[in-house]
């Protein structure tokens, strides 16, 4: 990613459910892709949001930290 213009952190921890909808949402702002990116801290959530978070990561998306 090179230079966003902003970041939009998200904790997660059992939020798997809510990721696919969230990614959703925030690419329906009407923000060019490079605009923007989304980075997820996975607190070691149980379920199975890190393997959702990995199925949808592009150029907007940081890898669960």
């Amino acid at each position: 990613m090179s230079n966003p213009i902003f970041s939009i952190i998200v904790p997660v921890y059992c939020g798997g459910q809510y990721i696919d909808s969230l990614i959703d949402t925030a690419a329906s702002q009407g923000l060019a892709p490079e605009e923007y990116e989304l980075i997820f801290v996975n607190d070691c959530s149980p379920d199975d949001a890190a393997t959702v978070i990995q199925s949808r990561i592009d150029s907007r998306i940081t890898p669960p930290i």
